[in-house]
């Protein structure tokens, strides 16, 4: 129910079955709970990028009850990193108006360094530059592999 929520706070109408399933998945609950943090989240998005996706999404549970997406449109410059704890909160990263490159540039060692970072938390709408069509097509189907 508290994902169903958050695919409707999102206004999710989109359905994504084009994007490849390279570039979409869920690595399931996390062994390591510090493990994919965000050194790792850049080398992976880094590595799909290089390999042809122009959508990159990913889930996660660090720990039970956390679930972590990350989204990633290369084309808008847009990046979205979404946390939702065990009763359902969400908190939102993200970073826009960066180019291929700036992302294929940037070093992994210390995280992400693109433009435009904001961070909030609570029931919010993400501006439209960064919430594309395909984000949100993205993280729907994330939700829904998920349930």
């Amino acid at each position: 129910m508290k994902r169903l929520l958050i695919a409707t706070a999102l206004s999710l109408t989109f359905s994504s079955s084009a994007f490849g399933t390279d570039c979409v998945s869920n690595k399931g609950r996390l062994a390591d709970p510090m493990g994919y943090g965000s050194s790792d989240q850049l080398l992976d998005l880094q590595s799909s990028v290089a390999g042809g996706c122009g959508v990159v999404g990913r889930t996660w549970a660090p720990i039970a009850g956390l679930r972590k997406f990350l989204v990633l449109d290369i084309d808008a410059g847009a990046l979205v990193r979404v946390s939702v704890d065990q009763t359902g909160n969400p908190s939102w990263e993200t970073w826009s108006s960066f180019t291929e490159n700036d992302l294929l540039n940037d070093e992994p060692a210390d995280g992400y360094d693109l433009g435009n970072y904001n961070v909030e938390q609570g029931d919010l709408t993400i501006a439209n530059r960064v919430m594309t069509e395909k984000i949100s097509a993205t993280i729907e189907e994330l939700v829904a592999e998920t349930q």
